[in-house]
């Protein structure tokens, strides 16, 4: 969603799944007046870069990035766009919740050292934070300044080099507990964390280390390598690792070795 002049105009990007995925969204887009983007599926930083190149096209002042599984109020919306407005150079996001009302993550922390996050509390306050890209408002000035989304990571760890990036220029990172959306987690790939998830997770960390890390603190990312591949592995618990192996332990086993050829290699 994106700001102009005070109206709000939905931008939808569709990367690509199958023919009657995108006739079903264009569609509904008709339906309701909703801008339709349509493209290949190029990954979540891609689809949103081209969701803001639209929105800025058409004169949008201030963006607010969604996830597809993510439910917000038109009361919210008009809150968070209205704070970038005025605070131009912060990334702004409300509190999250799940869809049974319990409490999930706006704000996680990056230990820059080793390379662990926390998404959960208590939240390491000499560790760097980061907000989550599952909703997350920002003005155009800001977005341009950063870039948008850096298009190499596919999905994941895109909204940690932004929140990265942004504390970098002097921007602020900035969590309205007096605002709710809710995050259907797995929505978008299901209730257990697809083999996508396993890999892009292992391979994107060392991603983000190559970008942004000293080569002295890039030891300490791999080094710690193996066992944030284990958090990873068992996020599902290991019954689920034990009934899909093929499914579960490769994927984090290739990510991981990809992430580490990027790191050392470049690529």
């Amino acid at each position: 969603m994106a700001d102009a002049g005070g109206d709000v105009r939905v931008v939808v990007v569709d990367n690509f799944s199958t023919h009657a995925e995108r006739r079903s969204i264009t569609a509904l887009a008709a339906q309701h007046g909703w801008d339709l983007v349509t493209q290949a599926n190029l990954g979540f930083a891609a689809g949103m870069n081209a969701g803001a190149r639209h929105a800025i096209d058409h004169g949008c002042e201030s963006l607010l990035l969604l996830n597809p599984d993510v439910t917000i109020a038109p009361t919210t919306v008009r809150a968070l766009l209205s704070h970038v407005e005025v605070v131009r150079d912060a990334l702004v996001t409300p509190r999250i919740r799940h869809a049974d009302g319990t409490e999930g993550f706006a704000r996680g922390t990056l230990d820059l050292a080793r390379g662990t996050t926390r998404t959960r509390g208590p939240l390491d306050p000499t560790h760097q934070p980061w907000l989550s890209g599952a909703c997350l408002a920002l003005s155009v000035d800001l977005w341009q300044v950063l870039g948008g989304l850096a298009e190499e990571y596919f999905m994941y760890w895109e909204d940690i080099e932004l929140s990265h990036r942004c504390q970098l220029l002097g921007g602020g990172l900035v969590v309205r507990a007096d605002l709710d959306a809710v995050h259907q987690v797995g929505g978008t790939q299901g209730q257990v964390k697809s083999p996508l998830y396993l890999y892009y997770n292992c391979r994107n960390r060392l991603l983000f280390a190559r970008r942004n890390v000293d080569r002295r603190d890039a030891r300490g990312w791999l080094r710690s390598t193996p066992s944030y591949a284990r958090r990873v592995l068992l996020r599902d618990g290991r019954r689920a690792v034990l009934r899909r192996p093929l499914t579960t332990v490769v994927p984090v086993v290739r990510g991981t070795m990809a992430g580490i050829r990027i790191l050392l290699v470049g690529r």
